[in-house]
């Protein structure tokens, strides 16, 4: 009897085995199903990467454009014979405010 038990889970394990080794027919609807979700999926990582990659951009240029205006608020200070800590420029007036 203990012998036909585990001629019989030998046997399943057999089956198990053999059967995971053979690819299943997959229907057509589901491949095609798989397929455009795949491919949505690609798209939306590819649209992650650029809005990544635009977010960096557009951090890579704040700094830069707020180099270019302290540099500028240095040299127009110097020019003017100014201190930053002191004077602050109004550039919309054309005139230098205490702070």
């Amino acid at each position: 009897m203990k012998i036909a038990g585990l001629i019989l889970v030998v046997l399943c394990l057999l089956v198990a085995l053999a059967s995971a080794e053979e690819p299943m027919p997959l229907n057509e609807i589901d491949a095609w199903r798989l397929r455009a979700l795949t491919a949505e999926r690609a798209v939306t990582e590819q649209a992650n990467r650029a809005a990544r990659l635009e977010a960096e951009m557009a951090r890579l240029q704040h700094q830069a454009t707020s180099r270019d205006l302290a540099d500028a608020r240095a040299a127009a200070a110097k020019t003017a014979g100014f201190s930053l800590e002191q004077w602050e420029p109004d550039p919309v007036a054309k005139v230098w405010r205490r702070r």
